[in-house]
């Protein structure tokens, strides 16, 4: 039985920034080396932010969702930038997720490959894609009945996979696909209602 090191500081920075430098300095390399599995900042107002936000950088605990996007090009034919803001605005509280919001679909998927799920987009279209691998092509407008639908398909094999006991693939599912094609399909309902982004 592996028990768990947790690392308890205290600090008497004369800036937020050194606080913020010192705590990583000491603890970063400590939770990516796999030598502490837990950490407490006290004496701090904002202790439990900057340890979620050290934990999360680490790898090690996720509090938030991770964000994958791309800068833009020539190919991009949508508002790039609109459509980010509102899927991070849409998905801020699916924690332990990568989203990936991409310029185009011809390299967004590749690009964000790491990304549990993600949209590319341009031209009314919208192809929708998990594990960087395309799932959907669809036109904009049945972006969140896809991701809905998907969504609705995953809550049924968890309950299948609930009454048949075979635990680890619900949990595969529970927590790990569907949180994914939540993200997704809450990013796509708030482009629907803002401004019909792509």
């Amino acid at each position: 039985m592996t028990t768990l090191e947790k690392a308890i500081a205290t600090y008497d920075a004369p800036t937020r920034e050194r606080l913020i430098m010192d705590f990583a300095c000491d603890f970063g390399r400590r939770l990516l080396d796999h030598e502490i599995d837990e950490l407490e900042l006290s004496g701090c107002e904002e202790g439990e932010y900057l340890v979620d936000e050290l934990m999360q950088a680490a790898r090690r605990r996720f509090y938030k969702p991770e964000y994958i996007a791309c800068p833009g090009c020539g190919r991009t034919m949508y508002n790039l930038e609109a459509a980010f803001e509102e899927v991070k605005r849409r998905t801020s509280h699916l924690k332990g997720m990568v989203v990936a919001v991409m310029g185009c679909i011809v390299n967004g998927p590749g690009e964000a490959r790491e990304a549990d799920i993600g949209i590319a987009g341009g031209n009314g279209e919208g192809l929708v894609f998990k594990k960087g691998e395309p799932f959907k092509k669809v036109s904009e407008d049945m972006l969140f009945d896809v991701l809905k639908e998907e969504i609705e398909k995953i809550n049924s094999e968890i309950a299948i996979a609930q009454r048949n006991y075979d635990l680890e693939k619900a949990a595969q599912l529970q927590y790990g696909t569907l949180p994914d094609l939540k993200r997704k399909l809450s990013e796509e309902e708030e482009k629907v209602k803002s401004q019909k982004i792509l």
